[in-house]
């Protein structure tokens, strides 16, 4: 195996996303994956971060 090094832009595409407002993130989410929900959503907040909703 040979390290390299890279740029995250070159690994990921990046989605824009409109904003929502505040707590209205919860209608738009789904906590499955759907046909309509099928981007993985990266949540943060204390304790608990990653995926959690699509």
């Amino acid at each position: 195996m040979t390290w390299q090094s890279f740029k995250l832009g070159d690994l990921f595409e990046k989605v824009s996303a409109r904003f929502l407002g505040k707590g209205d993130k919860f209608k738009a989410t789904s906590k499955s994956i759907t046909d309509t929900h099928n981007i993985p959503l990266v949540y943060c907040k204390k304790g608990n971060n990653g995926i959690m909703y699509w």
